[in-house]
C-alpha cells in the first residue's frame, strides 16, 4: 500500500477530479491518521490563494483539489507542490467514470453541494438509476465529452509523489470508512445515449 502521508511535507494533497473518489480517500486517510487537520475541496475561487495559505500553516493537513482552473496556475509552481505529499488519484476506466458523472450531472448544483438529490454522492440504489432509463436514450454532445476529458489532462502535467487509481480504492477502506460505490451494474452507454458509439470511442481511446 502506498504511503498516504509524509511528515516531511506540509500535508497531503489529493489531486483528482469529480467522481474520482477523492472524498472517500481523504476520509480513509483521516480515519487512519486522526491528528491530521482536514479540509475538503480547496481553491474553488479559481485561484491558488487558499493552497498557498494552507502551505504556510504549521500543522500537517489534508485537502482535495478537483477544480480544474487552479491547476493551470500550479503548472509553473513546482516549488509549491513539492512542499506537499501529492497523491494523483486517477480513474482510468473512463466509460464508467463518464456514466457516474452523467448521473451526478442530473442533480442541480445545490443538490450536489448538499448531497440531497436523487443520485447521492455514494451508495445510491441501482433502481434509482434504472428508473431514469425509462425516459429513453438521449443525444449527448461529443464536444461536451471532449471538454470533460480535456479538463482531466492537466492532472498529468502536475508534480505528484504517488498515483492511485479508482479501482484500487476498496483497498483503503477502514473499519469506519466503508467503500460504498454507486451501483450502476449493467447500465451501459447504449442504455443512455443514442450516439453511444461516438461517445464510447472517445472514452475508450483516452489512454494516458
Amino acid at each position: 500500500m502506498i504511503p498516504v502521508i509524509d511528515q516531511n511535507k506540509v500535508g497531503t494533497l489529493i489531486l483528482g477530479y469529480y467522481r474520482n473518489g477523492t472524498h472517500f480517500l481523504k476520509d480513509a486517510i483521516v480515519d487512519q491518521h486522526p491528528s491530521i487537520q482536514q479540509f475538503d475541496e480547496v481553491c474553488n475561487d479559481n485561484t491558488i490563494a487558499e493552497l498557498e495559505a494552507l502551505t504556510e500553516r504549521p500543522d500537517y493537513k489534508i485537502c482535495i483539489l478537483n477544480n480544474t482552473i487552479p491547476k493551470f496556475f500550479l503548472v509553473s509552481r513546482k516549488d509549491l507542490l513539492k512542499k506537499w505529499h501529492v497523491i494523483n488519484l486517477t480513474r482510468n476506466d473512463k466509460i464508467h467514470h463518464f456514466i457516474s458523472y452523467w448521473f451526478w450531472e442530473q442533480n442541480t448544483m445545490q443538490q450536489r453541494l448538499e448531497d440531497s438529490g436523487q443520485f447521492r454522492h455514494h451508495g445510491t440504489d441501482y433502481h434509482s438509476y434504472k428508473n431514469l432509463l425509462t425516459q429513453g436514450q438521449r443525444t449527448y454532445s461529443t464536444d461536451a465529452v471532449v471538454a470533460w476529458l480535456q479538463e482531466q489532462l492537466i492532472n498529468h502535467h502536475l508534480h505528484s509523489d504517488v498515483t492511485v487509481d479508482y479501482s484500487e480504492l476498496p483497498n483503503y477502506a477502514t473499519d469506519n470508512i466503508h467503500w460504498q460505490p454507486n451501483k450502476y451494474e449493467t447500465i451501459t452507454l447504449e442504455d443512455l445515449f443514442s450516439n453511444h458509439k461516438e461517445i464510447q470511442d472517445l472514452l475508450a481511446n483516452f489512454i494516458i
